[in-house]
């Protein structure tokens, strides 16, 4: 804790001393001030300079700005007003994006939902925000029609967002969003100049730390804090670059670090879905990329791929990107969850001197040198600290997952843990379980389980069966044997199930595939 908080210090010197930063003051809470008036502001400045690149399709900021409000007039006549939220449902596309800024320049909140959710998780996180409507794209209609008994919202509420690369059409309980686009007009809303900085801009959910995501509030004023330092500071950016952006827009890294420097400084974006290893250096010669936000996994990968002619001579110039959330740096006010309570226990007091508050991550890091620091202290991301680890750049709780694993009718007890993989950053899930007396492990089962209840990242990813659970004398669950022991095949009798990479079921661990993990060629 006191490394993490060291951290926290010298980072808010920094920024505080940054010459660049020097004329920078953060907006004060009643600024007129706002995501969709920066937009609007960045669009007005480079009308006619590329915005943005996806899937084929080029808009200059002015086309992009007049989509944009094209999709706020249309909300507006579905009934969305200031301080509603709609829930945003929609994979990485020039779709999203408008939606999340349209609802920004009616003072409206975006409550942007993990793409990767189905079933009850889904269901939670579209529910607890009290989305009055939700835009759902096409691409993830499937994951949406599976819950609407559990949601409040009634048919016609969700508003369907179509996909080019699907072309279908919209069911009937939905209302076809893309058809109002139209006829709808392309000019600015007179209500965006008057939105305020302390207004909530989005919801950005917590990435499943509990097999039920929390929502962090995210004010317009966090919003418009991040833009500046990132752009001057981290990027460096001008009208003149592009950022290549493949990271989740529903998460905080991909969209205030990526996408804000660009809204921000004009730069153009080139957007895509996911990513892919394979294709980044040739896109990024093709499409002429200069920054690029990553997270440490999307390097390691790079990392293991094969050189390529593409790879040599590229245009990347600056590259941005941490394992901590870019929410607890000093400059921003530490807003915290929706739920109060939720918002008081990752507070820390009187922890310096007499008064001071900190933001709790659970992030554990470590000091490194670099060789090329300015003379500052370099800080790398080693893990998550207590019961929770990382795995695939999202935060799991052993014991939440524990106790889902637990209402699973086989199960008896569970005692979740992380375990290393050799080659992958951060800890795979691995969970030990005590059966019920008389019932045998049925893996399909445990599999559509898993599935159904839990974010894929947060499904274990080895399995292995305990006759009974050893506790300590305060009854707690002992990890420590376990985490050594984790799915090594010669150091324990009992069978192992593993999850392989892209399966949804859990099958025996042979001795070949545990031979691939050891070599670091898992897949993982």
């Amino acid at each position: 804790m006191t490394k993490t908080i060291e951290f926290f210090r010298v980072l808010y010197n920094f920024i505080l001393s940054a010459p660049t930063l020097i004329l920078f003051k953060p907006p004060a809470n009643e600024e007129k001030t706002s995501l969709g008036l920066m937009f609007q502001q960045t669009a007005t400045r480079h009308a006619k300079k590329s915005a943005i690149i996806f899937e084929g399709t080029e808009l200059n900021w002015s086309q992009f700005n007049a989509l944009t409000n094209q999709f706020a007039h249309s909300l507006a006549l579905q009934g969305i007003q200031r301080g509603d939220t709609v829930a945003v449902f929609i994979e990485n596309r020039i779709e999203l994006l408008c939606s999340i800024v349209a609802l920004s320049k009616l003072g409206a909140v975006a409550g942007l939902i993990n793409t990767g959710l189905t079933d009850r998780p889904l269901a939670h996180c579209i529910n607890t925000i009290e989305s009055k409507k939700c835009l759902v794209g096409e691409e993830l209609l499937m994951a949406v029609e599976g819950i609407r008994g559990d949601v409040n919202l009634a048919d016609q509420d969700y508003l369907w967002v179509g996909d080019r690369a699907i072309a279908g059409t919209a069911p009937e309980w939905t209302l076809d969003f893309t058809a109002t686009l139209t006829n709808m007009s392309e000019t600015n809303l007179p209500q965006t100049e008057d939105i305020r900085a302390a207004e909530v801009a989005l919801y950005i959910f917590t990435s499943g730390t509990t097999g039920l995501p929390k929502p962090v509030i995210i004010p317009h004023r966090k919003v418009m804090s991040a833009p500046h330092p990132f752009s001057k500071v981290g990027f460096h950016a001008k009208q003149s670059d592009r950022m290549y952006v493949c990271l989740p827009l529903y998460h905080i890294t991909g969209f205030l670090l990526g996408v804000g420097t660009c809204f921000y400084s004009g730069a153009s974006i080139f957007l895509r879905r996911r990513f892919s290893a394979t294709q980044f250096w040739p896109e990024v010669q093709k499409y002429q990329t200069t920054l690029f936000i990553y997270v440490g996994e999307l390097c390691r990968y790079l990392a293991l791929q094969p050189e390529c002619p593409e790879e040599k001579s590229n245009p990347i110039r600056s590259m941005l990107g941490n394992g901590l959330r870019p929410d607890v740096w000093g400059k921003f006010q530490f807003d915290g969850y929706k739920d109060k309570r939720a918002s008081d226990d990752k507070i820390l007091t009187d922890v310096l001197e007499p008064g001071d508050r900190w933001f709790n991550t659970g992030d554990l890091i470590r000091q490194i040198d670099v060789g090329f620091a300015m003379g500052l202290p370099h800080f790398q991301f080693v893990d998550r600290v207590g019961d929770t680890f990382r795995w695939r750049a999202e935060n799991v709780s052993t014991n939440e997952v524990g106790e889902i694993l637990n209402a699973c009718e086989q199960v008896e007890i569970s005692n979740v843990y992380g375990v290393e993989v050799p080659g992958v950053e951060g800890r795979a899930g691995m969970a030990a379980i005590t059966l019920k007396e008389g019932i045998q492990f049925d893996p399909e089962a445990f599999s559509l389980y898993t599935h159904r209840e839990l974010p894929s990242f947060a499904c274990p990813v080895f399995v292995r069966i305990e006759k009974e659970q050893d506790t300590t004398g305060t009854f707690k669950l002992v990890k420590g044997q376990l985490k050594r022991e984790a799915f090594h095949l010669d150091q324990i009798n009992q069978p192992i199930y593993i999850k392989k990479p892209n399966s949804n079921e859990y099958e025996l661990l042979d001795q070949a595939f545990y031979a691939q993990i050891l070599a670091g060629k898992s897949g993982f």
